[in-house]
């Protein structure tokens, strides 16, 4: 995914505040560089991130590595609610 795309993304599920700091820590990691859009839409709108000024990139990056893992291993399909 390019930067605009998963900043969209974000923005589309009400995350941009959390984007805006884990912006740099996500495009050093190039985390999201081969990542299906669908994999981080799912993830968005299946995690709850209500405080997002005390998650941590470590803990974002490992609960989105777990689920991406269930949901290729068991392909998951997108259910937007």
């Amino acid at each position: 995914m390019t930067e605009k795309q998963v900043e969209y993304t974000f923005d589309l599920f009400g995350y941009s505040d959390l984007y805006k700091k884990l912006r740099y820590p996500l495009e050093v990691s190039g985390e999201f560089k081969d990542v299906d859009i669908e994999i981080l839409e799912s993830f968005l709108d299946r995690y709850s991130f209500d405080n997002s000024d005390k998650v941590l990139f470590d803990d974002f990056i490992h609960h989105f590595r777990v689920f991406k893992k269930i949901y290729e291993n068991n392909d998951l399909p997108y259910r937007p609610w």
